[in-house]
């Protein structure tokens, strides 16, 4: 029990009570985590970083996961200058990283053996490490408010609010077995996943519930590659999905039965209300690997062929969700002078694109279109 002091006023029959550790012992409780600010990282350009993966944008720093082979960490960009300004270790690669409602930064890491989050708190500049164990195949996204994360091995789903993951779950569901759900959407309080193994999008009617409510389905196998003919794909691969003003917006690879990109790339537009499939838009770069919206824009990373295939013609394009079109290309791989493997925009005029030379170096790039 904690020790108090009691000083008492004479002849005005009051007392004052303090904690005894506030006026006797200096002694405080250690800081949480471990420190960002003692790294030979620091104060290097961000061209340095030759492993990146995720990235993520807060308070103006641009925050890249760096699966260093013997320093991996998250490091913290300033944008103005280019240099880092804080780099936070975590124990094994980090490879995605999303942002709490609060501003903290949540990261998933793994080595294909072991997987683990750590959390980031940019005010404090400390990482607390191994907040929860994970699987050795992770995805993450941050989506109204919430962070969800993606187990593609088990197909489970978990949503949680707040800075603690495995705290404050809002959503914990199975997308099916070998479903290897890839991202999710929330609009009108349905939950919208997408599937990559498998031809339907997964629709929970109940966003808020532990459960997600009843399930419901789209059917979107009738665009599975054909090619070649006689051998067609098992599942559409679906890579992102996201929602507005009323609309589903679910890109596809449709990669063939060997994974390669022969067909071109869809993004299929869905009323939500009716759950009628509207219309399609032909994605300019096959195999769409990563999107972000800002805005109103959802912008599409697609690598053409694949990562190391040396023929740099994919590139990042933009599709308009409030008009349902596409609006033109961000930049290309021959501009990168690489494959583009995630893009994330951080202003309406540019942004940064990582891209690949040669596994396992990936550089980060700024875009200004």
């Amino acid at each position: 029990m904690q020790n108090k002091l009691i000083i008492r006023l004479a002849g005005a029959g009051l007392a004052l009570t303090f904690a005894a550790c506030d006026l006797l012992d200096d002694k405080k409780s250690p800081p949480e985590g471990v420190s960002g600010l003692d790294s030979p990282w620091i104060g290097k350009s961000i061209d340095s970083l030759s492993n990146a993966g995720g990235l993520a944008f807060v308070d103006g720093k641009l925050y890249v996961a760096n699966g260093h082979a013997t320093t991996p960490g998250v490091a913290a960009v300033d944008t103005a200058t280019g240099l880092i300004t804080a780099y936070y270790p975590t124990p094994i690669a980090p490879v995605g990283l999303a942002v709490t409602a609060s501003g903290k930064v949540v990261v998933t890491e793994t080595d294909y053996a072991n997987g683990a989050i750590s959390v980031i708190d940019p005010a404090t500049k400390r990482v607390r490490q191994d907040v929860l164990p994970f699987g050795t195949d992770p995805g993450i996204s941050s989506e109204d408010g919430k962070v969800f994360l993606f187990n593609h091995t088990t197909g489970s789903v978990t949503g949680f609010t707040g800075n603690t993951p495995g705290a404050n779950v809002v959503l914990d569901v199975q997308a099916g077995a070998g479903s290897n759900p890839y991202a999710i959407a929330i609009a009108g309080g349905k939950a919208y996943i997408a599937r990559y193994n498998l031809g339907s999008l997964l629709i929970l009617n109940d966003a808020s519930a532990i459960g997600g409510g009843t399930r419901d389905s789209i059917d979107l196998s009738a665009y599975v590659s054909h090619a070649p003919i006689d051998t067609p794909a098992v599942a559409p691969r679906m890579s992102a999905v996201t929602a507005f003003g009323g609309y589903v917006f679910v890109a596809l690879q449709r990669l063939n039965i060997h994974y390669s990109a022969l067909d071109t790339s869809l993004v299929v537009v869905i009323n939500a209300s009716t759950k009628a499939i509207e219309k399609t838009i032909p994605l300019t770069y096959r195999n769409p690997v990563s999107a972000e919206v800002r805005g109103g824009v959802w912008y599409i990373a697609g690598e053409q062929g694949g990562q190391g295939d040396g023929n740099h013609n994919g590139g990042v394009e933009k599709i308009d969700l409030a008009s349902r079109t596409h609006a033109g290309t961000v930049t290309t791989e021959a501009f990168l002078g690489g494959d583009v493997s995630s893009y994330l925009p951080t202003s309406s005029s540019g942004g940064y694109a990582v891209y690949g030379i040669g596994w396992p170096n990936y550089k980060v790039k700024k875009v200004s279109p």
